[in-house]
């Protein structure tokens, strides 16, 4: 009988190459949550990631916001900027997720 307990106490970090990447996720978190930055977030890029959340959230607020004035336009301020970066994302992906398993190669043990 296998032991449950070794299957609840995995260690992630052990092996690097499980830590690895791909392209194809990559643009999968980019596709269905761009705008609130998924796909820097699964890249660990955790400063972009907080910062394009940041953006959607203040473009969603100011969007829809009655006391703003839902109407004014003020949400492009904060969806323009971020949707620029987000263009410049889909671009970048490949060269990101190869820059952090080329981090993760070069960490390893040997």
């Amino acid at each position: 009988m296998p032991n449950p307990s070794r299957f609840l106490s995995y260690d992630w970090e052990c092996d690097p190459r499980k830590r690895r990447k791909t392209v194809l996720t990559a643009y999968l978190c980019w596709l269905f949550a761009g705008s609130f930055g998924l796909h820097r977030l699964y890249l660990t890029h955790y400063a972009a990631w907080a910062s394009q959340l940041a953006l959607c959230v203040l473009g969603l607020v100011a969007r829809f916001s009655p006391s703003l004035g839902a109407t004014s336009g003020l949400g492009l301020v904060w969806f323009v900027p971020l949707a620029v970066w987000l263009i410049a994302d889909l671009i970048r992906i490949p060269a990101m997720v190869a820059r952090h398993n080329a981090a993760l190669t070069a960490a390893a043990p040997r």
